[in-house]
């Protein structure tokens, strides 16, 4: 089975959207770690064994155990090669001679599951590079080659793709687009390209690919490992099927079951294979969920029953156990936690497959049972995304097919059937309209790198080291492609290296005007600071912004309909509506009435533990937990025209003092306000975010703690690792394995209160659409 490019092509572009990708990619083939999954070439010629290039595109499934991609033999010469995941998820490349000749290991972690990386690895007799996603990688281990043969390229030397030795461990997950060159050590710009902030593959077959050289894609569902590159180098199978080849692939992403989190949040007792489609319960009771969470449009997957079942397995959408619908494999019905028999058919055995649709419009879930209707199961809550789930209940083994196998891993026959887009491969045809969960079928967003406004249009983050120089003596310049006269910004800066307080300026109050972020300072002008231009922010010689040799963070936020706003307002001590033009209600208000006699920093948002935003409340400049006053923001939620703000003297005092509102509103795939449940673990929480993040704010809202920033400027690969304080002058802290970003969200990592306490947790996020992000 091939996917039909002409079809992806025609479903990127829905709403009007011109195409994103120049070059697609139809096709993928899935590895199973533990399996005699594999692709071997045996050269008889020799090639370059010093200087060679391999490339390679890759989906994770499984986590935490050694995975190889690439190694060689040692039957000739006296050396062998590989590139691997180590069982901390790093990434190596090393040749043995028998001893280690060369070894690059990575300090950037890779644990995203959600989308796929490019990972090129460059090879010379005296240098090795490694490139994920068109970026040279950070290293823990330096060991340099010194002009020692390796395994590779040697006539009669077994090359292996995965390993040819399983117990050594195969890669976990789906490979696109391997390539091997021989006798170039070329850089990662030969296979791909950054369009708008998104690192794409381009068309390898103009590549010169040596005597042993190989282009592997995957087309050819009777022949996986067939050569494209016009050598004839073909690669030979063990234990992949035609079942294996995947229309999954970096230009059109399917979803998979997400082994980061589960709805019910507890200790995990099922393990995900098969390309994480495939969920086997050991013991008690999980809720698998989806890569990809649903927000609209109509969507349709399928599950089988694979292996021993309690009975009571099943699949559905939810976002938790009190907003879930599942159909059961007994024909019961799984509603918000509650079962209730149902009269319908069964599917509990290979024979049978269940079908589940999704109008995330109306919320509306439907099961099938071998196609046939068993009616509505219930009416989903649709305030925040919900997910496909697989719930396995003791022993159960449910597979599930978002689109990309209608043979569930070989269980049964493929079928070919398409959706309403001509996308997917299922068994039943989907109904009318609804979808595979892919990125090709996500609506558009309305910020993003195939928008017409770009994420960096609206938001930045940039890294700044001081020179210590006046604006008459030649300053500093920052965002210096970004003319600030051609509407309102603010930005928020902050020295990193020492305890200065955050500088927040914005162009309503003027140029060289600041107010601080940690703490409750009048409004401040120093013509020293941070000058607004046509070409950009002109920074003085002012500590807060531009000391000498101190290194500092800049964010940059434009007023957009739709995302944020910010309006000036003259306090009156009497019920305040302060009108906006974000056209939608805002999730998150920030306000500070910066000329009274109380200047703390006041904040809204809509969620977590915050139940009643109307009438609860935060303190930026202060740690404290959400109180309920119910004159701070006089019990009235926002609407998509004004903010009501009550008679509270801390931001609406009698005395006509000025204030100032910021405000944040959700946009699909770009920004979001909301909150996740810590639990205190070390495999901590999951905040799903529908997008890579670029800046993340979190604050633990039920007890006192500190609100924490991170950005991916500062932490360009995981582990997130430095934090700054908004409600604290301090420096920046590093060291830290918080969190990491992934291409979908946040995925906590440690056990500290302020981030990951059980309790909740508020957060402001911003970053790229998963539709188009690349793992991380």
């Amino acid at each position: 089975m091939t996917a039909s490019k002409k079809l992806i092509q025609a479903s990127a572009g829905v709403g009007g959207t011109e195409p994103f990708y120049d070059y697609e990619i139809e096709n993928s083939l899935r590895f199973n770690t533990g399996n005699t999954d594999y692709l071997t070439f045996t050269p008889s010629t020799n090639g370059n064994n010093t200087t060679f290039t391999l490339r390679f595109m890759v989906k994770l499934g499984n986590l935490n155990k050694q995975r190889w991609l690439f190694l060689t033999n040692v039957s000739v010469g006296n050396a062998y090669t590989g590139v691997r995941f180590n069982a901390n998820n790093t990434l190596e490349y090393f040749s043995a001679t028998p001893g280690i000749d060369a070894q690059m290991i990575t300090s950037s972690v890779f644990r995203d599951v959600s989308s796929w990386y490019d990972i090129v690895i460059s090879v010379s007799s005296t240098n090795v590079d490694i490139y994920v996603n068109g970026v040279e990688q950070p290293y823990g281990t330096v060991n340099q080659p010194s002009g020692a043969d390796t395994g590779v390229n040697l006539a009669g030397n077994l090359m292996s793709t995965s390993t040819s030795t399983p117990s050594n461990g195969t890669i976990d997950g789906y490979v696109a687009e391997m390539v091997l060159v021989d006798g170039q050590a070329l850089t990662p710009t030969s296979f791909g390209e950054f369009k708008n902030g998104i690192w794409v593959p381009k068309d390898c077959s103009g590549l010169s690919f040596g005597t042993n050289g190989a282009y592997l894609k995957f087309g050819n569902s009777g022949a996986l490992g067939t050569d494209s590159s016009g050598n004839g180098n073909n690669f030979t199978t063990s234990g992949l099927t035609a079942s294996d080849q995947m229309p999954d692939t970096p230009t059109n992403n399917f979803s998979t079951l997400n082994p980061l989190t589960e709805i019910d949040s507890g200790v995990s007792s099922n393990t995900l294979s098969d390309g994480n489609l495939k969920s086997v319960a050991t013991a008690n009771s999980n809720y698998r969920v989806s890569t990809i969470g649903l927000s609209s449009k109509k969507w349709y997957f399928e599950g089988i029953s694979s292996g021993p079942t309690s009975n009571t397995d099943g699949i559905g959408f939810g976002n938790s156990v009190s907003n879930i619908a599942l159909y059961r494999t007994n024909g019961n019905k799984l509603v918000d936690g509650v079962n209730s028999p149902t009269g319908g058919a069964t599917w509990s055995s290979n024979n049978e497959i269940c079908s589940m649709t999704l109008d995330a419009d109306t919320g509306q879930v439907t099961a099938y049972v071998n196609g046939v209707s068993q009616g509505v199961i219930d009416t989903l809550d649709m305030s925040k995304p919900v997910f496909a789930v697989a719930f396995n209940r003791f022993a159960g083994t449910i597979s599930v097919n978002f689109g990309q196998d209608s043979s569930f891993g070989g269980i049964k026959t493929r079928q070919n059937n398409t959706d309403a887009n001509g996308l997917g491969d299922f068994y039943y045809t989907p109904p009318t309209d609804h979808l595979a969960l892919c990125t090709a079928n996500l609506p558009e967003p309305t910020i993003g790198p195939n928008s017409d406004i770009k994420p960096d249009d609206v938001f930045r983050v940039e890294l700044s080291t001081g020179n210590g120089l006046s604006k008459a003596s030649g300053g500093k310049m920052i965002f210096t492609d970004v003319d600030f006269t051609d509407g309102d910004y603010t930005v928020w800066g902050k020295n990193r290296d020492a305890a200065d307080s955050w500088g927040c300026f914005d162009t309503l109050r003027g140029s060289n005007k600041y107010i601080i972020l940690d703490g409750n300072l009048a409004n401040t002008t120093n013509t020293e600071t941070l000058e607004f231009t046509s070409a950009g922010c002109k920074l003085g010689n002012s500590h807060l912004v531009n000391a000498s040799g101190e290194d500092y963070v800049f964010y940059m936020f434009k007023v957009t309909p739709g995302f944020f706003d910010m309006q000036q307002f003259t306090s009156t001590g009497s019920v305040l509506n302060v009108s906006h033009d974000l056209g939608v209600a805002p999730k998150l208000v920030i306000g500070n009435n910066y000329s009274g006699l109380y200047k703390n920093w006041i904040v809204q948002v809509d969620g977590g533990q915050v139940t009643d935003p109307e009438t609860d409340y935060l303190l930026l400049d202060l740690s404290y937990a959400a109180a309920d006053d119910a004159t701070v923001w006089n019990d009235t939620a926002p609407t998509d025209s004004v903010v009501t703000l009550g008679t509270n003297a801390n931001l609406n005092s009698a005395t006509p003092y000025e204030g100032i509102l910021y405000m944040f509103a959700d946009v699909e795939g770009f920004c979001k306000t909301g909150y996740y449940a810590g639990n205190g673990s070390a495999d901590g929480a999951f905040a799903y975010q529908g997008f890579l993040p670029d800046f993340f704010i979190t604050k633990r809202s039920d007890l006192a703690q500190v609100w924490s920033v991170y950005d991916s400027a500062r932490n360009p690969s995981n582990v997130i690792s430095k934090v700054l304080v908004p409600d604290l002058p301090d420096a920046e802290v590093g060291g830290i394995s918080a969190m990491d970003f992934v291409s979908n969200g946040v995925k906590m990592r440690d056990t500290n209160a302020a981030r990951n306490g059980v309790g909740s947790h508020i957060t402001l996020s911003i970053g790229t659409p998963s539709k188009y992000s690349n793992a991380r």
